[in-house]
Parts: C-alpha cells; structure tokens; sequence
C-alpha cells in the first residue's frame, strides 16, 4: 500500500490502554488513551482481580478511534498494528473463545500455591525460567484455578498472556513470545520452549500452552469485526505482540522519534 504510511501500537498497560500513532514520513508519534480498571474478584480475601475484556476492548476501539479523528489521519494509511501489554497477567480462553479467567499483572489469589510452589520446587524453577515462584505468575493462578474453579479449569481450552489475548481479539489467532511465556513460570529459557518437567510438577495440562513466535512477526489481519470496531480498514496487517518492559527497551533504543 503506497499510501500507508503510518503504524498504529496498542499498549495494554495497568491502568489504560494506550495506542500510539507513528509516521514513518516525519517520524512524529502521537497518543491516546482510555483508563481499563480491575475488579476485585469474589472469594480471594481481596487478593484477586479481575478484568472485563469486554470493556478492555471497547477501551482500544475508543482509544484508537480518537487516535484517528484528532491526527486527522487516513485509516487506508495505516500500515500495521503491534500490541504490547504488562506482563505476569493471563487470559485462560474455553474451546468456544470466551473468557474463563481475565488477570492483570497485580492479581495474587494464588498466595498459598505460588508459596507452595516456591518451597517444594523453587530451585528447579528458578535454574530452568530465572524467575523465583511468586503469586503472580501464571503457574500458580493456574493452580489456583485448577483447584478453586474444577469446572472451569476442565473447559479450559488455552492460556495467553495478555498481548496475546489483544491480538487474538484483533486478527483470530493467539501467539505469544518468549517475553511473556517467560513470565509463566512454565517456559524454559535455555530451550526456548515450555518445560514437560515444570508442566510435570505443577500438575498442569500440557494442551493449554500453544505457539510461541516472534515479537514483530505478522500474527494475522484484522477480522472484520475488529475493523469496524477500531475505525480501520479489514485485513489490515497485525503483528504478534509482547512484553510491554522488552518491547520500551527495544523503543527506547532506537529514539529518534518526536512526540
């Protein structure tokens, strides 16, 4: 597309949703955002929080769509979409695609297992994921799930990180990269890989892990719906996403952009 000039970011961050607006011609950047709160979840001793994806959603629809009518730019110019999000938060998705489990990164209902993880296992996952058991991670709210939510955990059909989550509400398709996977305390760093042993030891199902890329590969296009929803064109290019602190650094590394 000659004419596509400009390339939209959607960062899911923990008290908004940003989206930001790049001309590859002048390299100026401008920002919108849209406040996305969390809910204290019931029966975690105010220890848990949930997300509505719902609202996340329309948050980036919002966010975006303001983006564009106050820069006054072509959505036909807009190239491509990245998303980032915070870490250590998770969606865990049913066969169907609806929301079972919506976390961000502050979410610690799984006190008790991630300490119980912690004592009979930490060294083994520390030495395979360099990252010490704590609450937040998704192993233990997985555990948690597994145990508090028997029913849910039993229709649960697969586990993304947030970024993910937002690309697969953007294009159909959820991959994730290693910049989140490695916050889950069940992917190993050395291979690159998610671990059978860590999936072993916390008795957690193999088949709620699916792919992992690359930060930057082309993830889909946006559906239809999506389209409508954030004020830009069908089948325009959505690339897989990460980690929002990774992703900052790769930014702040190449800086020659003016807001």
């Amino acid at each position: 597309m000659s004419d596509a000039t400009h390339l939209l970011g959607i960062d899911f961050g923990g008290g908004a949703i940003r989206c930001l607006l790049f001309d590859t011609g002048d390299r100026s950047t401008a920002v919108e955002t849209s406040p996305v709160r969390a809910c204290g979840a019931a029966g975690t001793g105010g220890l848990g929080f949930d997300l509505d994806p719902d609202d996340t959603f329309a948050a980036v629809a919002r966010s975006c769509r303001r983006l564009l009518a106050r820069t006054g730019t072509d959505p036909a110019a807009v190239a491509g979409v990245g998303v980032s999000a915070m870490r250590h938060g998770c969606v865990v998705l049913d066969e169907d695609g609806a929301v079972l489990l919506a976390t961000p990164n502050r979410d610690a209902r799984a006190v008790a297992e991630g300490f119980a993880l912690a004592g009979d296992h930490g060294e083994s996952v520390y030495a395979r994921t360099a990252r010490w058991p704590y609450p937040i991670f998704w192993a233990p709210r997985l555990m948690w799930m597994r145990d508090a939510r028997p029913d849910d955990y039993a229709r649960a059909a697969r586990v993304v990180s947030l970024s993910a989550w937002l690309g697969w509400r953007l294009t159909g398709n959820a991959v994730d990269t290693p910049s989140q996977a490695g916050e889950s305390l069940l992917f190993e760093l050395e291979s690159v890989a998610w671990s059978p042993s860590l999936l072993a030891a916390t008795e957690l199902r193999e088949d709620l892990f699916g792919a992992v890329g690359r930060c930057g590969e082309r993830l889909g296009e946006l559906t239809d719906d999506a389209a409508a929803a954030l004020g830009l064109p069908a089948g325009t290019d959505v690339a897989v996403g990460g980690a929002d602190t990774q992703t900052a650094l790769v930014g702040a590394a190449h800086g020659d952009v003016r807001p």
